[in-house]
């Protein structure tokens, strides 16, 4: 018999998590080893548990999952990471891709959607939500903006100065200068502030 995948499911809703870790421990071959509340909490169980998929929500207080993500990548054998959540923002959806997830889906999945994604993302495969594609596709925005230019985006929506994104991206100051420059370009705005609220107008934010 081929052994159990390994998932840790974190959700900040106790109904929610409760509901996906019943789910997932009732498909056959699949193992729910530990659940989480929030980012801090699912980074830390992951290092503990090790398993071979991590499903998460994308919005949790404290530590998002988009940025749990990103901390479990960096991980010496980091697990496939599946989002599940209600956001399909290109703007969220490129964040949750950038920070290191394999899967994006949303709540509104059935059941068997949900487990074959974490299958799919077990193996390697990246998994997406139909409506979530078909957004995208759609979206002459989603393909205006780099995926690193949005991340740059999210991070100045939070205010952060050129430094402080660079040292949160892993790059220099003046790289961000020039993804901002661009941001603004694309977008038609002369400052952070405009590009913020284009960016929210577009969708690319919320």
């Amino acid at each position: 018999m081929n052994p159990r995948l390994r998932v840790v499911v974190a959700d900040d809703h106790p109904v929610i998590l409760g509901g996906l870790v019943a789910m997932l421990e009732s498909a056959p071959g699949i193992r729910v080893v530990a659940s989480a509340g929030d980012g801090s909490a699912l980074v830390r169980v992951v290092g503990e548990h090790e398993p071979d998929v991590v499903v998460t929500d994308l919005r949790m207080p404290g530590t998002g999952g988009a940025d749990a993500a990103r901390q479990i990548s960096r991980l010496p054998s980091p697990p496939s990471v599946l989002v599940l959540t209600t956001y399909d923002s290109p703007g969220d959806v490129l964040s949750a891709f950038e920070a290191g997830a394999s899967g994006y889906l949303l709540k509104a999945a059935q059941p068997q959607e949900i487990i074959a994604a974490v299958r799919a993302v077990a193996r390697g495969e990246r998994a997406i939500s139909p409506a979530v594609a078909k957004r995208l596709a759609e979206s002459s925005d989603y393909e205006q903006l780099t995926a690193r230019e949005l991340q740059v985006l999210t991070l100045m929506r939070s205010g952060g100065t050129n430094s402080a994104i660079g040292d949160e991206l892993g790059i220099g100051a003046a790289t961000v200068k020039t993804y901002v420059q661009r941001i603004f370009d694309k977008l038609g705005v002369r400052d952070r502030t405009s590009a913020v609220a284009e960016g929210i107008r577009q969708g690319l934010l919320r």
